[in-house]
C-alpha cells in the first residue's frame, strides 16, 4: 500500500511540475532541448524515425503508419499531440501507453536533468525528451513521430535517424509561427526532410511542392507526391471502401480525409520496402481516431470532430451537406489563436441552434466573440460545458444532425463527459 501511494504521488508531482505555468510558451529554438538530449547521450539516435508533419491529418496519418508497421511484428514507438483525454495517449509502444509510473519516472529523471543543467523547457520539449528516452528504453525498431507545429525548429525535428518524411495536407494554421502564406508554411515544414532519405507528400500547389522538391534535392533525398484527387473508394453505410493497387480494404470512419491518410500511409512505407496484405490493412485501419468525425451515436446521429481551421471545417461542411438532415444542432467551443472559416461560418448559418461553450484553458476564445466573429444569430450561450453538452444532446431527435466541434481540446473535454453521461441514451 506504501508503494502504491509513493507512485500515486510521483504521478501527481510529475503531471505537476509539467502542468505548471512557466512549461507553456514557445520554445524559440532547439538549444535548450539539445543541451538537455546531449546530456542523456542522444537517445533520439538510438532508432529509426519516420517524421510526419502537416497541417491537416499528421497525428491519423501517423497512427495509420504506427498500425501498419505492427502488421509486420516491430516494435514501434509512436509519438503524437495533443492528446485528447489523457497525457499517456501521447506515447505509445505497439499500441500501448506509456504507464502513468513510467510517464511519471521520465518525467521526473528530465526534471532533475534541467534543475542540475540549469535550463528550462517547455511542456512539449519535455514530453519529447520522455518519448525518445522511453523508446530507447523499450528497444523500439521504428518510432513514428508527429511533428508539433512546423519542422524547422519544432522539437521533435531534432531526430537525425529519419528513414522516411511524410507530408499531409498544407494549408494556413498558426500564423504567428509559420507564416501567412502556403509558401511560408511550406517552408517551414519542409525542414522535416532529411540527407539520403526517402519523402513521400500529398501534391499541393505547385509553388508548394517545388519547395519540397528543392529541399529533397538539397538533401539528396527521393519524394513522392500522391494526388488525392486519383485515390479510388466507396462511401458505404459505416465509412468508406478504399482501393490500393489490386487490394482492397474497409476503413470505418464518416470522413473522406481518413480515405486519403490511409492512403498516403501505405504508399508512403512502400517507399522503404513494405507491402501489406488486405487483411493487414483492415487490422490496421479497423481503428477509431479520437476527436477525427467520432460518431457518438447512430440514431439520432451526433458526432464529434474537432476541426479547428478552414481544410478541417470545409471537410467537416462537406459531411454536412452530403447527410442532409432537416436540423443541425451545433455545440461549438474554439481557441483564441485559430483564424477566422468561412466554412465554420456556412455550418453556422445551416444549424438550428448553435449551443456556444468553453472549456476552462486561457487559450479558449471568448463566447460572446465567438457569437460576434460569426454574427450568430439562433445562439445560446452556456458557460458550463457539461450544461452545453447536456442541452445539445436533449435538443438531438430522429431527424437531427448534432455535432461537437471547434478544437482538439474541446472535443477532448466533450469526450470524457461522453463516457460519464450515459444517462442520456435512453434517447439513443
Amino acid at each position: 500500500m506504501q508503494v502504491l501511494k509513493m507512485l500515486n504521488q510521483n504521478y501527481k508531482d510529475a503531471i505537476n511540475f509539467l502542468d505548471s505555468p512557466q512549461r507553456y510558451g514557445n520554445h524559440g529554438d532547439l538549444k535548450n532541448i539539445s543541451m538537455v538530449l546531449r546530456s542523456f547521450s542522444n537517445p533520439q539516435n538510438s532508432f529509426k524515425s519516420i517524421q510526419v508533419t502537416g497541417t491537416n491529418g499528421k497525428g491519423s496519418t501517423s497512427t495509420f503508419v504506427h498500425n501498419l508497421l505492427i502488421q509486420k511484428n516491430l516494435k514501434v514507438g509512436l509519438f503524437t499531440s495533443p492528446h485528447i483525454i489523457r497525457i499517456n495517449e501521447r506515447i505509445k509502444v505497439s499500441s500501448k501507453e506509456i504507464s502513468d509510473d513510467d510517464l511519471a519516472k521520465y518525467i521526473l529523471i528530465v526534471k532533475d536533468k534541467m534543475e542540475n543543467l540549469n535550463i528550462d523547457l517547455t511542456y512539449f520539449e519535455i514530453l519529447t525528451i520522455v518519448s525518445f528516452l522511453y523508446f530507447k528504453d523499450k528497444k523500439v525498431d521504428i518510432a513514428v513521430i508527429e511533428v508539433g507545429i512546423g519542422a524547422r525548429i519544432d522539437p521533435t525535428n531534432i531526430v537525425s535517424n529519419t528513414i522516411l518524411s511524410i507530408i499531409t495536407t498544407i494549408g494556413i494554421d498558426h500564423k504567428s509561427r509559420l507564416g501567412s502564406t502556403k509558401e511560408e508554411v511550406a517552408y517551414e515544414k519542409s525542414f522535416i526532410i532529411k540527407n539520403k532519405s526517402k519523402v513521400a507528400s500529398f501534391k499541393h500547389e505547385k509553388n508548394v511542392d517545388d519547395i519540397f522538391i528543392n529541399k529533397a534535392k538539397e538533401k539528396n533525398s527521393s519524394i513522392i507526391f500522391i494526388n488525392r484527387d486519383e485515390i479510388k473508394y466507396q462511401k458505404l453505410v459505416d465509412g468508406f471502401q478504399v482501393f490500393y493497387s489490386d487490394k482492397k480494404y474497409h476503413l470505418k470512419s464518416l470522413s473522406k480525409f481518413q480515405v486519403y491518410n490511409s492512403y498516403l500511409s501505405l504508399i508512403a512505407l512502400k517507399e522503404i520496402g513494405f507491402s501489406f496484405e488486405e487483411n493487414e490493412c483492415e487490422k490496421a485501419f479497423n481503428i477509431e481516431i479520437p476527436a477525427r468525425m467520432n460518431i457518438l451515436n447512430n440514431k439520432p446521429l451526433i458526432i464529434a470532430d474537432g476541426a479547428h481551421n478552414e481544410d478541417a471545417y470545409k471537410e467537416l461542411l462537406n459531411f454536412i451537406e452530403s447527410a442532409k438532415y432537416d436540423k443541425i444542432i451545433l455545440c461549438i467551443g474554439t481557441m483564441a489563436d485559430k483564424e477566422y472559416s468561412e466554412s465554420l461560418k456556412q455550418i453556422i448559418d445551416m444549424s438550428s441552434k448553435v449551443i456556444i461553450s468553453r472549456i476552462d484553458c486561457d487559450r479558449a476564445l471568448n463566447m460572446d466573440k465567438i457569437k460576434e466573429i460569426y454574427n450568430i444569430k439562433n445562439y445560446e450561450i452556456i458557460n458550463n460545458l457539461n450544461d452545453a453538452y447536456t442541452k445539445a444532446i436533449e435538443l438531438s431527435d430522429s431527424s437531427s444532425l448534432t455535432i461537437f466541434t471547434g478544437s482538439l481540446y474541446f472535443i477532448g473535454e466533450i469526450l470524457k463527459l461522453h463516457q460519464e453521461n450515459r444517462r442520456f441514451y435512453w434517447k439513443i
